[in-house]
């Protein structure tokens, strides 16, 4: 009896259809791994997309909220930074100075430290650290970890805020707020907040334009028990803290204090001097907080259908907001004043001159003239008139 030969071609063996399993398999979760990555470990490489147009995430959070990726600049750079996904919010930007450009030749791997480079092998950004790998938080915080004996943080974004303080992150006196254009920044003194704006390229520090003073109701400082810190609480306040504190030395309340709001809260200093809170309300963001709430407070101009400008005085000295346009509204109000004061003048004048002329006239027997009409009916009731108004 002839055993039956199998077709290879049509009858695959076994060990072919398992590999073939595995080979799916294992595409299928390299594919789930890019998408949805949450964390980067020794070897990892990424280069920008061409047919991306705005945000090339690389590594998520667990819940999907938070997002670090390439981000398209000016349509032909990019910035490493780390988004808030509902919104596209941009949270934090690893290189907002150094722009890398969206080509193939730039390139962001870890290989203990997480480096953005560029063609040429420049070097755009780095942490400078040796790690085991790289997470992001649920916070939106991005770590570079060592795994030992037990997760030791070496470097993590919120080591160098840009111009946004993240709900529940540690503002410590050694970081600084920077507005977008680099003109105003917020600091911490040794009992307060303070808003510092640079009038000239010769000021390394900047001029303060508002100083917030701990009240020191619920704690106290003391001197020498370390320095303070400020921190976003979830219940909707800025908190000031003296380091081993654990009720406040200062609370500034956001509009929702105590109104049981959940969403996400950040701060953030604009690039017209104002330090403003927001929160996600699930659909857009809702301001929640400002600092200085008339817009002529602040140390940039008004704008232009207001007129403000600027006068600085010498160094040392205050600077004052001059208001042009009602400068300008005062001095048109002054020159209208005294052109009806030198009309009405002239006026009285002209009728003194008349009414001699007429009485003269009168004595002389010649026919009474238009002076007399004065006295009629219609203008004795033009004077009443004006008397009543």
């Amino acid at each position: 009896m002839k055993t039956p030969t199998v077709n290879s071609v049509t009858h695959p063996s076994s060990t072919h259809f398992l590999l073939f399993v595995f080979s799916i398999l294992f595409a299928h979760a390299c594919q789930r791994t890019e998408a949805t990555a949450q964390e980067l470990l020794k070897g990892f490489k990424a280069t920008p997309n061409p047919s991306v147009s705005s945000f090339q995430a690389l590594l998520s959070d667990s819940t999907d909220t938070f997002s670090l990726g390439f981000l398209r600049v000016n349509s032909k750079e990019l910035a490493l930074a780390v988004l808030h996904v509902p919104s596209s919010e941009q949270l934090w930007l690893a290189n907002p100075t150094q722009l890398a450009p969206w080509s193939d030749r730039t390139q962001l791997f870890f290989n203990g430290s997480l480096v953005l480079s560029g063609p040429r092998e420049r070097l755009f950004w780095s942490t400078e650290t040796q790690g085991d790998r790289v997470v992001l938080l649920n916070s939106s915080n991005l770590q570079v970890q060592k795994l030992d004996e037990y997760v030791s943080i070496l470097w993590q974004s919120f080591y160098f805020p840009t111009n946004t303080l993240l709900e529940n992150q540690n503002f410590t006196s050694n970081m600084s707020l920077v507005s977008s254009n680099g003109l105003y920044s917020m600091r911490l003194g040794s009992n307060f907040i303070g808003l510092y704006a640079k009038f000239n390229e010769k000021s390394d520090s900047g001029q303060i334009y508002l100083r917030h003073k701990a009240l020191e109701a619920k704690a106290n400082i003391i001197d020498g028990q370390g320095a303070i810190y400020a921190r976003i609480n979830s219940d909707r306040f800025l908190g000031m803290y003296q380091v081993g504190t654990i009720p406040p030395v200062d609370m500034l309340p956001f509009n929702s204090f105590q109104r049981n709001i959940t969403g996400f809260v950040f701060l953030r200093l604009e690039s017209d001097g104002n330090l403003k809170g927001y929160y996600w309300d699930g659909s857009k963001w809702i301001l929640d907080y400002q600092a200085i709430s008339d817009t002529c407070e602040l140390p940039n101009p008004c704008g232009s259908k207001m007129g403000y400008f600027k006068v600085r005085e010498g160094a040392g000295k205050k600077k004052m907001d001059v208001g042009f346009g009602v400068g300008i509204g005062v001095l048109c109000g002054a020159i209208v004043v005294f052109v009806g004061a030198i009309s009405f003048g002239s006026y009285k004048i002209w009728m003194r001159r008349r009414g001699v002329k007429q009485i003269l006239e009168d004595e002389d027997g010649i026919s009474p003239g238009p002076y007399k009409d004065l006295a009629s009916a219609s203008f004795r009731s033009i004077e009443m008139c004006n008397a009543r108004r």
